[in-house]
Protein backbone atom coordinates (compact mmCIF):
# COMPACT_ATOMS: atom_id res chain seq x y z
CA UNK A 1 0.00 0.00 0.00
CA UNK A 2 1.37 3.34 -0.78
CA UNK A 3 0.58 6.48 1.20
CA UNK A 4 0.87 9.69 -0.34
CA UNK A 5 0.08 13.36 1.15
CA UNK A 6 -3.43 14.71 0.51
CA UNK A 7 -3.31 18.05 -1.76
CA UNK A 8 -5.84 19.42 -0.23
CA UNK A 9 -5.91 23.20 -2.50
CA UNK A 10 -6.08 20.45 -5.66
CA UNK A 11 -3.88 21.70 -8.69
CA UNK A 12 -2.36 24.67 -9.64
CA UNK A 13 -4.23 24.71 -12.87
CA UNK A 14 -7.64 24.40 -10.97
CA UNK A 15 -6.66 27.47 -8.53
CA UNK A 16 -6.07 29.39 -11.81
CA UNK A 17 -9.38 28.81 -13.29
CA UNK A 18 -11.83 31.36 -13.67
CA UNK A 19 -13.84 28.68 -12.09
CA UNK A 20 -11.98 29.01 -9.17
CA UNK A 21 -13.77 31.03 -6.29
CA UNK A 22 -10.76 31.25 -4.14
CA UNK A 23 -8.76 34.13 -4.47
CA UNK A 24 -4.86 33.58 -5.18
CA UNK A 25 -2.95 36.31 -4.95
CA UNK A 26 0.34 37.90 -5.73
CA UNK A 27 2.11 36.61 -2.65
CA UNK A 28 0.38 33.53 -2.66
CA UNK A 29 1.71 33.31 -6.76
CA UNK A 30 5.27 33.90 -6.14
CA UNK A 31 5.26 31.84 -3.11
CA UNK A 32 3.88 28.81 -5.71
CA UNK A 33 6.61 29.89 -8.26
CA UNK A 34 9.31 30.00 -6.12
CA UNK A 35 8.35 26.66 -4.44
CA UNK A 36 7.93 25.40 -7.94
CA UNK A 37 11.57 26.49 -9.11
CA UNK A 38 12.76 24.84 -5.99
CA UNK A 39 11.69 21.35 -6.56
CA UNK A 40 12.67 21.37 -10.06
CA UNK A 41 15.88 22.68 -8.90
CA UNK A 42 16.41 19.65 -6.36
CA UNK A 43 15.06 16.83 -9.45
CA UNK A 44 17.81 18.59 -12.18
CA UNK A 45 20.62 18.86 -9.48
CA UNK A 46 20.45 15.09 -8.46
CA UNK A 47 23.93 12.86 -8.56
CA UNK A 48 21.70 11.67 -11.65
CA UNK A 49 19.32 14.35 -12.71
CA UNK A 50 15.82 13.57 -13.73
CA UNK A 51 14.37 15.64 -16.22
CA UNK A 52 10.60 16.20 -15.31
CA UNK A 53 9.44 16.17 -18.91
CA UNK A 54 5.66 16.98 -18.18
CA UNK A 55 6.01 19.83 -16.38
CA UNK A 56 2.26 21.98 -16.35
CA UNK A 57 -0.04 23.60 -14.20
CA UNK A 58 -2.52 20.17 -13.90
CA UNK A 59 1.22 18.84 -12.48
CA UNK A 60 1.72 21.35 -9.54
CA UNK A 61 -0.19 20.02 -6.86
CA UNK A 62 -0.85 22.63 -3.49
CA UNK A 63 -1.20 21.74 -0.31
CA UNK A 64 -2.90 24.28 2.71
CA UNK A 65 -0.62 27.10 2.19
CA UNK A 66 -0.49 27.07 -0.99
CA UNK A 67 3.22 25.20 -1.35
CA UNK A 68 3.90 23.65 -4.21
CA UNK A 69 4.77 19.61 -4.56
CA UNK A 70 5.66 18.79 -8.54
CA UNK A 71 3.54 15.62 -9.57
CA UNK A 72 3.26 13.12 -12.29
CA UNK A 73 6.43 11.62 -12.83
CA UNK A 74 5.28 8.97 -15.66
CA UNK A 75 7.33 10.72 -18.37
CA UNK A 76 10.55 11.78 -16.39
CA UNK A 77 14.39 10.38 -17.54
CA UNK A 78 17.22 10.56 -16.31
CA UNK A 79 19.38 13.40 -17.84
CA UNK A 80 21.95 12.71 -20.07
CA UNK A 81 26.16 10.95 -18.67
CA UNK A 82 28.77 10.55 -19.99
CA UNK A 83 29.98 13.78 -21.67
CA UNK A 84 26.42 13.68 -23.50
CA UNK A 85 24.57 16.69 -23.98
CA UNK A 86 20.86 15.79 -24.44
CA UNK A 87 18.98 12.14 -24.77
CA UNK A 88 17.38 11.96 -28.29
CA UNK A 89 13.50 11.03 -27.25
CA UNK A 90 10.41 10.59 -29.04
CA UNK A 91 8.59 13.89 -28.03
CA UNK A 92 5.91 13.65 -25.58
CA UNK A 93 4.60 15.89 -22.45
CA UNK A 94 2.18 18.62 -22.85
CA UNK A 95 0.52 20.59 -25.57
CA UNK A 96 1.64 24.33 -24.94
CA UNK A 97 4.60 23.76 -22.99
CA UNK A 98 6.96 21.96 -25.52
CA UNK A 99 10.43 23.84 -25.59
CA UNK A 100 11.14 24.52 -29.21
CA UNK A 101 14.18 23.03 -29.75
CA UNK A 102 12.45 20.00 -28.21
CA UNK A 103 9.66 20.24 -30.79
CA UNK A 104 12.18 20.09 -33.45
CA UNK A 105 14.49 17.55 -32.86
CA UNK A 106 13.64 15.51 -29.88
CA UNK A 107 16.48 16.55 -28.00
CA UNK A 108 15.89 16.36 -24.18
CA UNK A 109 17.49 18.11 -21.47
CA UNK A 110 17.18 19.79 -18.39
CA UNK A 111 16.66 23.30 -20.36
CA UNK A 112 13.54 21.44 -21.98
CA UNK A 113 11.84 21.35 -18.44
CA UNK A 114 13.45 25.72 -17.76
CA UNK A 115 10.46 26.14 -21.49
CA UNK A 116 7.93 24.10 -19.68
CA UNK A 117 8.11 25.64 -16.28
CA UNK A 118 8.90 29.23 -18.33
CA UNK A 119 4.97 28.64 -19.61
CA UNK A 120 3.81 27.86 -16.21
CA UNK A 121 5.38 30.73 -14.66
CA UNK A 122 3.29 32.45 -17.24
CA UNK A 123 0.28 31.06 -16.54
CA UNK A 124 0.70 32.20 -12.84
CA UNK A 125 0.95 35.72 -13.88
CA UNK A 126 -1.88 36.06 -16.58
CA UNK A 127 -4.65 33.47 -15.16
CA UNK A 128 -5.03 31.72 -18.38
CA UNK A 129 -4.73 28.69 -20.20
CA UNK A 130 -1.09 27.75 -21.87
CA UNK A 131 -3.30 26.99 -25.05
CA UNK A 132 -6.36 29.09 -25.72
CA UNK A 133 -8.85 26.97 -28.10
CA UNK A 134 -11.90 28.51 -30.20
CA UNK A 135 -14.44 27.04 -31.48
CA UNK A 136 -13.62 27.22 -35.31
CA UNK A 137 -10.71 24.86 -34.43
CA UNK A 138 -8.23 28.09 -34.28
CA UNK A 139 -5.39 27.87 -31.28
CA UNK A 140 -2.89 30.26 -29.81
CA UNK A 141 -0.15 29.19 -27.43
CA UNK A 142 0.08 31.62 -24.44
CA UNK A 143 3.67 31.71 -24.64
CA UNK A 144 3.54 33.19 -28.21
CA UNK A 145 0.75 35.57 -27.47
CA UNK A 146 2.34 37.12 -24.36
CA UNK A 147 6.32 37.10 -24.92
CA UNK A 148 5.94 40.42 -26.88
CA UNK A 149 4.70 42.01 -23.64
CA UNK A 150 7.06 40.89 -21.19
CA UNK A 151 10.00 43.17 -21.69
CA UNK A 152 7.33 45.98 -22.23
CA UNK A 153 6.39 48.05 -18.96
CA UNK A 154 4.06 50.13 -20.51
CA UNK A 155 2.38 46.71 -22.48
CA UNK A 156 2.75 44.50 -19.27
CA UNK A 157 -0.61 45.07 -17.94
CA UNK A 158 -2.12 43.25 -21.26
CA UNK A 159 -0.80 40.32 -19.49
CA UNK A 160 -1.51 40.35 -16.30
CA UNK A 161 -4.56 38.43 -14.57
CA UNK A 162 -7.08 40.99 -14.39
CA UNK A 163 -8.33 39.67 -10.84
CA UNK A 164 -5.28 41.09 -8.83
CA UNK A 165 -3.72 43.83 -11.17
CA UNK A 166 -5.03 46.24 -8.98
CA UNK A 167 -2.85 44.72 -6.04
CA UNK A 168 0.46 43.93 -7.42
CA UNK A 169 3.48 46.23 -7.58
CA UNK A 170 3.90 46.91 -11.03
CA UNK A 171 8.25 46.96 -11.08
CA UNK A 172 8.13 43.62 -9.45
CA UNK A 173 5.96 42.41 -11.60
CA UNK A 174 8.15 43.26 -14.44
CA UNK A 175 10.86 41.50 -12.54
CA UNK A 176 9.07 38.35 -12.49
CA UNK A 177 8.28 38.82 -16.43
CA UNK A 178 11.61 39.33 -17.08
CA UNK A 179 12.32 35.73 -15.74
CA UNK A 180 9.70 34.50 -17.87
CA UNK A 181 10.81 35.97 -20.79
CA UNK A 182 14.52 34.43 -19.99
CA UNK A 183 12.84 30.79 -19.50
CA UNK A 184 11.31 30.82 -22.71
CA UNK A 185 14.44 32.17 -24.54
CA UNK A 186 14.28 29.79 -27.73
CA UNK A 187 17.66 29.23 -27.59
CA UNK A 188 18.42 26.68 -25.12
CA UNK A 189 22.30 27.60 -24.37
CA UNK A 190 21.24 30.81 -23.89
CA UNK A 191 17.85 29.86 -21.15
CA UNK A 192 18.82 30.04 -17.78
CA UNK A 193 19.52 26.76 -15.37
CA UNK A 194 16.95 26.15 -12.85
CA UNK A 195 19.47 27.25 -10.28
CA UNK A 196 19.79 30.90 -11.88
CA UNK A 197 15.92 30.76 -11.82
CA UNK A 198 15.24 30.06 -8.60
CA UNK A 199 17.98 32.80 -7.76
CA UNK A 200 16.00 35.29 -9.69
CA UNK A 201 12.98 34.87 -8.17
CA UNK A 202 14.24 34.36 -4.51
CA UNK A 203 15.51 38.17 -4.86
CA UNK A 204 12.15 39.29 -5.89
CA UNK A 205 10.63 41.08 -2.91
Amino acid sequence: MLVFEFMCMGSLEENLSRECIREVDWRKRMVIAKGLARGLEYLHTMDRPVIHRDIKSANILLDHDFTPKIADFGLSRFGPQGGKTHLSTRVLGSEGYFAPEYIGTGHLTTKTDVYSLGVVLLEILSGLKAVKRYPNGRRIELSHWATPYLSDMKQLHRVIDKRIIKKVDMEEAYKFATIISECLTQDPRKRPTITQVLQSLQDLA
